[in-house]
């Protein structure tokens, strides 16, 4: 394990304890942010929540009690929503949302 891979885990691990009422996201990935997901289901995998970017992504990894959404189990008004929502807050990034 890296010392980045080390320090996400222990951050992940404190933030359960410090935060007691928190839900935590991720997308999984390798790396860091997976190592943060799983210090976070060590403690309570219902607390964890992976935005992935289709239903399957990363599957054999995946937390049996952790939440997991992914854009396709949005309605479209939804999805128009939060991309409102986000050209909003971050208007240089407007040309990602369509």
């Amino acid at each position: 394990m890296t010392t980045t891979h080390y320090n996400a885990l222990v951050l992940a691990e404190l933030s359960t304890v410090n935060y007691p009422k928190a839900r935590f996201r991720s997308c999984n990935t390798a790396g860091s942010d997976e190592a943060f997901s799983k210090g976070i289901a060590a403690d309570d995998a219902r607390r964890l929540q992976t935005i992935a970017p289709y239903k399957t992504h990363s599957i054999q990894a995946r937390f049996d009690s952790a939440i997991y959404a992914y854009p396709d189990a949005l309605s479209l008004d939804h999805r128009h929503q939060i991309g409102a929502i986000t050209v909003i807050a971050s208007p240089k990034k407007s040309s990602l949302m369509g």
